[in-house]
């Protein structure tokens, strides 16, 4: 196999990949939401993402994967947990993901004991850790994290994700919180009508606060909220990672129908990293299989060709630029 030696100018990858993400349409600010399974490079792809939009917009490179190798590539340490300023118009944040569960954990329990005093004969360490063990808390950590950076003044914002199968799942999430609150919020509005006739029939009370029906409205408007964030496509744009191999582009299709299906998306760009010009490696042989289907996807296509090294660095990352191939469809399947 016989790959083109072409390389387009650093300058021309740059506005090209803008013109692909489409970051100037209309909608106010960006999302961008890498996905793929562990190993592919969805970090690298993130950061390099974000290089690029940083070169045109006030960026945040954020990453909710337990892993923390954000971390790790911009050296931040101490600094996760908290936005910092990386160069230019390059922002970033590292989630801590223990920590965080644990603050909202506490949060929670804080709610709880106000709602039902009875709780309060109860030790607060041991409520809180079984709050932390309570199902679904890591992802709603997941989806604050993201929130929280909606309402900030960053123009794009480059999510770097967990594995395929937890962004799936949070990404669908509120809308089932939706549906699920709606329920409630109709049975307690029906509890709350009863305890208003008794009120004003026995007391002549005009009005009775319900503390629990508040909450609901709050989280009905907070999952609404992040709902037509992540199914809006002027809003958030997916961004799909895989390598030329069986299991991780396998897991790239079923994130592409699973999108399409439960969010109404379309990916905005399918990205395919570490493509190896070696004749002894998979590109050859399976991954050659695999290019010939990838590149016959409808959808725009970026392959990323494998460094000499694998990167450690913001500027190895930077550097990766040089291995962008965004025309390989055109100019490289046909000697595959």
């Amino acid at each position: 196999m016989e790959i083109s030696s072409q390389h387009f100018q650093v300058s021309d990858v740059r506005g090209r990949i803008l013109d692909v993400l489409d970051l100037e349409s209309p909608g106010g600010q960006r999302i961008l939401v890498v996905i793929g399974k562990g190993g592919v490079g969805k970090t690298t792809t993130s950061i390099l993402l974000s290089l690029v939009a940083s070169t045109r917009f006030k960026t945040l490179i954020m990453s909710i994967d337990p892993a923390m190798h954000l971390a790790e590539y911009l050296g931040l340490g101490d600094a996760m947990g908290r936005f910092v300023h990386v160069k230019g118009n390059l922002w970033a944040y590292q989630l801590d993901l223990d920590r965080s569960v644990r603050d909202l954990a506490e949060s929670y329990t804080m709610h709880v004991r106000d709602l039902l005093p009875s709780l309060k004969v109860l030790n607060l360490d041991d409520v809180i850790d079984i709050m932390k063990n309570v199902p679904g808390l890591e992802e709603e950590v997941y989806l604050r994290t993201v929130r929280e950076a909606t309402m900030r003044d960053f123009e794009v914002v480059v999510v770097d994700t967990p594995p395929t199968g937890v962004t799936l799942r949070v990404l669908t999430l509120p809308r089932l919180y939706n549906l699920w609150l709606g329920k409630l919020i109709e049975l307690r509005e029906r509890i709350v009508a009863l305890r208003y006739m008794i009120a004003r029939t026995l007391y002549g009370e005009r009005e009775v606060r319900d503390r629990a029906l508040d909450k609901l409205y709050k989280l009905k408007d907070h999952y609404s909220t992040l709902e037509k964030i992540f199914t809006s496509p002027t809003h958030t744009s997916y961004i799909l990672v895989s390598n030329p191999e069986p299991l991780p582009y396998t897991e790239m299709a079923k994130a592409m129908d699973y999108i399409a299906r439960n969010l109404n998306q379309k990916p905005k760009l399918l990205v395919m990293n570490k493509v190896s010009l070696a004749p002894s490696t998979s590109i050859h042989h399976l991954g050659g299989d695999i290019m010939r289907v990838f590149c016959s996807l409808q959808f725009p296509k970026m392959v990323i060709r494998e460094a000499p090294k694998p990167p450690s660095t913001l500027s190895d990352i930077e550097s990766l630029l040089d291995y962008v191939d965004l025309s390989f469809c055109e100019e490289s399947l046909p000697r595959l």
